[in-house]
């Protein structure tokens, strides 16, 4: 398959430059409407969506586009590009240094993953996979390993799952954005995410990405009932999950 990381980076790199810019926190603020899956979009947001479609349009990129507020965006070709154009709003609105575009290709569900492109748009580093090609952060081949991390999302009350990840020792963190938090287990900075309290809601767009590079990386990402996460490209569909590169991990949560 031909590689789209060039055409991904500009992208990104479109979308960063146009966020620094963005130096009044009240136009940061702005609800614009509502987006496809019933969330309220507000300025970044819509921004940085309009930037990656127009981009699209203009690469002519051989994919329809599935995004947050847009929805479906037919192009009359058969695979899509599922994307997130900012994934941790709330980070991006505060100025905490972690959020991202993720850009996912695919078929019709996540059984026909092939490329995986996350980067963090406050620093511009890039977390790209493609199928059977290894995992890469800025250009580097890098590898899943223990470190005795884990990433966990934790809702209002303490829940069974939870639990039994803080049971496990180590450290933990919660920072805010799926798609960055899954690109550390397939890099190795990080042995585990979780979203599974009853709180979570993850959609599609936010995960595609990092579950492309956790299965490259030889891990799994598992849903709310422990099977391999496969889902399609509704917007509005959401699930909990969990994901490591550690199939040891994987087992003793199950």
């Amino acid at each position: 398959m031909k590689s789209y990381y060039n055409n991904f980076e500009s992208i990104g790199r479109e979308a960063m430059e146009a966020l620094n810019s963005m130096l009044d926190r009240d136009v940061r603020f702005q609800v614009t409407g509502m987006g496809a899956d019933g969330t309220a979009t507000k300025v970044p947001d819509k921004i940085c969506e309009d930037i990656l479609i127009d981009r699209v349009n203009e690469l002519d990129l051989p994919f329809n586009v599935v995004s947050e507020e847009a929805g479906i965006v037919h192009r009359g070709y058969e695979d899509y590009i599922l994307a997130d154009p900012l994934d941790g709003t709330y980070n991006a609105l505060n100025g905490i240094p972690f959020y991202s575009i993720s850009m996912a290709i695919m078929g019709s569900d996540f059984k026909s993953l092939k490329t995986g492109f996350i980067m963090n748009l406050s620093n511009g580093d890039i977390y790209y996979s493609e199928k059977g090609k290894g995992v890469q952060k800025n250009g580097k081949n890098r590898f899943p390993s223990r470190t005795g991390s884990y990433i966990i999302n934790i809702g209002s009350e303490m829940d069974t799952f939870t639990a039994r990840i803080l049971g496990m020792g180590g450290r933990r963190r919660i920072m805010g954005c799926a798609s960055l938090e899954m690109a550390l287990v397939a890099t190795g900075s990080a042995d585990l995410v979780s979203y599974m309290s009853p709180e979570s809601k993850i959609r599609n767009i936010d995960i595609a990405a990092g579950t492309a590079m956790i299965r490259e990386a030889g891990g799994e990402v598992l849903d709310s009932v422990h099977s391999p996460i496969n889902m399609g490209l509704d917007v509005t569909i959401r699930d909990r999950f969990y994901a490591s590169c550690d199939r040891k991990i994987l087992e003793e949560l199950r």
